[in-house]
C-alpha cells in the first residue's frame, strides 16, 4: 500500500510541472487588458468668438483644452480605432481620448478645425442630416471634404428626434435616413451616432442595429469601456461654464 501511495504521488507531481499546464487560479484570472480599458469621450457643440448658451463653447478655452490634451501627451482616436480598442482587437495608447462634435455646425470648419490641425488631432463629427446646407450649417461639400481630410462624419438622425420617444418605424427612419444622406455625401457609411438630448430606449436601440449602428452615445457623463452597452456608451459634455481644473476631471 505504502509503494502504490509513493507511485501515486510521484505521478501527481509529475503531472503538475509538466511544460504547458496551466493551474486552474492562472486560466480563471480576469483579462488584464479588459480590466484596464478605460476612454473618456468628450461632447462638444458649437466652439465660437461670441458665445452665448449652455452649449457654445468659447474659442478661447478651447485652445486652452486642446493644449491641455497635447502637452499631456493624450491620443486622439479615429471612431474606428475607439471600436478596435473597445472590441480588444488592438491595444490601446497610454492615454486614449474620443472627441466628438454634435449638430454640423459650420463653426467646425471655421473654429474647430484649425486648432485641432495645430496638434494633428482626430476628432468626429455627429450630423444631423436635415440641417446640413442650411444656414449656419455644413454643407453636403464641406462634410465631403472634412472626410477626405480625415474626419469622421457619422449620424445624429434625421431632424434631431429624441429617438426615445419615437415607434420602432420613425426611430428607425430617422435613422436610415441620415445614413443614406451621409453615405451619400462622403461615401462612406457612418457606423456611430450621437443620441439627440442624450436620450435612448431598447426600441431606439433596436432599431439602431437593424440599420446597421455598431456604437451609439449618450451624453450620460464617465468613461468607456469594453464591458458597457456598445449602443449606451458615456460621454462627458463640454460646456460653456466648463473651467480647466473640471474640464482636466472629466480626462483622467
Amino acid at each position: 500500500m505504502r509503494n502504490l501511495l509513493i507511485a501515486l504521488m510521484a505521478a501527481l507531481s509529475l503531472l503538475l510541472s509538466t511544460p504547458g499546464s496551466v493551474p486552474v487560479s492562472q486560466a480563471a484570472a480576469p483579462d488584464a487588458v479588459t480590466v484596464s480599458v478605460s476612454i473618456p469621450v468628450l461632447c462638444y457643440h458649437v466652439v465660437s468668438t461670441n458665445p452665448s448658451g449652455r452649449y457654445q463653447l468659447s474659442l478661447t478655452k478651447f485652445k486652452e483644452q486642446m493644449a491641455y490634451l497635447a502637452s499631456n501627451n493624450f491620443t486622439t482616436l479615429s471612431v474606428d480605432e475607439y471600436y478596435s480598442i473597445m472590441t480588444l482587437q488592438t491595444t490601446a495608447p497610454a492615454k486614449p481620448i474620443l472627441l466628438t462634435f454634435d449638430d454640423s455646425t459650420a463653426d467646425f470648419v471655421t473654429n474647430v478645425v484649425p486648432v485641432l490641425k495645430q496638434y494633428n488631432f482626430k476628432a468626429t463629427q455627429f450630423a444631423v442630416s436635415g440641417w446640413v446646407n442650411n444656414p449656419g450649417y455644413l454643407t453636403s461639400a464641406q462634410l465631403q471634404t472634412l472626410h477626405s481630410a480625415g474626419y469622421d462624419i457619422q449620424n445624429h438622425t434625421q431632424t434631431h428626434a429624441d429617438l426615445s420617444t419615437l415607434t420602432y418605424a420613425n426611430a428607425y427612419a430617422e435613422v436610415s435616413s441620415a445614413d443614406s444622406f451621409i453615405t451619400a455625401a462622403t461615401g462612406k457609411k457612418p457606423e456611430f451616432l450621437a443620441y439627440p438630448y442624450g436620450r435612448t430606449d431598447v426600441t431606439a436601440q433596436t432599431a439602431l442595429r437593424d440599420v446597421g449602428i455598431k456604437m451609439a452615445f449618450t451624453v450620460s457623463g464617465g468613461k468607456t469601456t469594453p464591458a458597457d452597452n456598445f449602443l449606451s456608451l458615456n460621454r462627458n459634455m463640454v460646456v460653456s461654464s466648463e473651467t480647466l481644473s473640471s474640464f482636466i476631471k472629466k480626462v483622467s
